[in-house]
C-alpha cells in the first residue's frame, strides 16, 4: 500500500472558496435509464478553471454537477452545491491532486448510475488537463458521519456502491490506519469508467436528433389530440341529447307513475267496497244458516217425539176450527159425485155443439 498523503489545508481552503465562485461553466447532455425501461435527459455542468496568482498560481480547478433536464420533471431538476457534485484541484507546485467535497459524493437518486458518471466526466477533465500522470492523489477519509446516517438497510448497499464506483475507476479504499480512506497511489492509475447502460453520453448531434424525434412526437400527439377533440366534442353532442331523451323519459314515467297511483286508489276503494259487501254477504249466510240449522233441529225433534195424538187431535191441527159448516163425504161418494159433474159437463158441451151447427 502506498503511504496516504495527508490533505493542505491551504490548497484545500483555495479549492472550498473557488467551488464557490462564479466560474465559467458549460453544459453537457446525457440520456439516463430508469429502471422502468423509460429515458430521461440529464445535464453536466462542468468547470475547468485555471486559477492566477498567490501560493497556487495556475492551480486546475475542475467540477461536475449533475441534475435531470425538465422544468416539470419529477426528478431533481436543479443543480445543488452539495448533491451530485464533485471537484478536484491540481497543485502543480508540489504535485498533488486532491478530490472533493469532503462531506462525499450524495448522490439524490442513487442506483441509476449518476455517481460513477459524475466521477468519470471529473477524470476526464483531470486526463484531459495539465496534470502530470504521476501527481500523487492526496487521500481523503470518507464521511463516517454521513454514511451512519444512512438506515441499517441501505449501508451494505451504499458500501458495494462506493466500492464499485471509485474501484472501477482507479481509486482503492482503506481501513489500515483504523480510519476509512479513499486514494490513488498517482493520477496516471486513474481512468474514467461508468455504466453506459445506464447513462450515455450526448454529443451535439445526438441531443439534436433526440430534440427532433420529441418534436415529431409531439407533432403527432398533437394531431392525435385534435382527432379526440373532435370525437370528444361528439361524445358531448351525444350525452347532450341522451339527457334531453332521459329528461323526457323521467316526465312521461311520472305521468305514468301519477296514473297508476291514481289506479292504485281506485282499485283499494273498489277492494274496499269488495270486502264490505264480501262481509255483510257472509253475515246474512251465517244468519240464514243459523235458521235453518233451528228449523232443522225443531223438526228432527219433532219426528222424535212419540205419537200422543189421537185422530181427532190430528183433523183438529190439520183442520183448525172454522164458522163455516163442513160436509165430509166418503171415497166412493166422492167418485159418484166428481162423476156426476163430469156428465153435467159433457152434456152441456154436447148441447152448446148442436146449437152451433143449426
Amino acid at each position: 500500500m502506498a503511504q496516504l498523503i495527508h490533505q493542505d489545508s491551504a490548497l484545500l481552503t483555495l479549492a472550498r472558496k473557488l467551488d464557490k465562485s462564479p466560474l465559467p461553466t458549460s453544459d453537457r447532455a446525457c440520456l439516463i435509464t430508469l429502471p422502468d425501461g423509460s429515458t430521461r435527459l440529464g445535464v453536466t455542468q462542468v468547470v475547468n478553471f485555471v486559477h492566477h496568482g498567490g501560493e497556487f498560481a495556475g492551480a486546475l480547478f475542475g467540477r461536475v454537477s449533475f441534475r435531470f433536464a425538465g422544468e416539470n420533471s419529477e426528478l431533481s431538476n436543479a443543480f445543488s452545491p452539495t448533491h451530485d457534485v464533485a471537484w478536484f484541484i491540481v497543485d502543480h507546485k508540489n504535485g498533488l491532486v486532491q478530490f472533493g467535497p469532503q462531506d462525499g459524493l450524495i448522490v439524490r437518486h442513487p442506483g441509476l448510475g449518476i455517481g460513477s458518471y459524475i466521477v468519470g466526466q471529473l477524470l476526464r477533465i483531470l486526463s484531459g488537463g495539465t496534470a502530470h500522470g504521476s501527481y500523487k492523489v492526496v487521500t481523503t477519509e470518507l464521511p463516517q458521519i454521513t454514511l451512519d446516517a444512512l438506515p441499517a438497510a441501505l449501508r451494505a448497499e451504499n458500501e458495494r456502491r462506493i466500492e464499485n464506483v471509485f474501484g472501477n475507476a482507479g481509486f482503492y479504499l482503506s481501513s489500515a490506519a483504523g480510519v476509512r480512506v479513499i486514494g490513488a497511489r498517482k493520477v496516471a492509475e486513474l481512468k474514467p469508467h461508468w455504466n453506459w447502460e445506464k447513462v450515455k453520453f450526448l454529443n451535439p448531434g445526438q441531443l439534436i436528433d433526440i430534440a427532433a424525434n420529441s418534436i415529431n412526437r409531439c407533432s403527432s400527439a398533437e394531431k392525435a389530440s385534435e382527432a379526440l377533440s373532435v370525437q370528444v366534442e361528439a361524445i358531448k353532442n351525444e350525452l347532450a341529447s341522451a339527457a334531453d331523451n332521459l329528461e323526457a323519459s323521467r316526465t312521461e314515467l311520472g305521468a305514468l307513475s301519477e296514473r297508476r297511483n291514481s289506479d292504485l286508489l281506485q282499485a283499494a276503494e273498489r277492494e274496499a267496497q269488495l270486502v264490505s259487501g264480501l262481509e255483510d254477504a257472509e253475515a246474512d249466510l251465517f244468519r240464514v244458516t243459523g235458521e235453518m240449522d233451528e228449523a232443522k233441529a225443531a223438526y228432527l225433534q219433532l219426528l222424535s217425539e212419540p205419537a200422543r195424538a189421537t185422530a181427532s187431535e190430528i183433523r183438529s191441527a190439520t183442520y183448525p176450527s172454522s164458522p163455516h159448516f163442513i160436509i165430509e163425504l166418503g171415497r166412493q161418494t166422492r167418485i159418484l159425485a166428481w162423476a156426476l159433474v163430469a156428465g153435467c159437463i159433457f152434456l152441456g158441451a154436447a148441447g152448446l155443439a148442436i146449437q152451433a151447427f143449426r
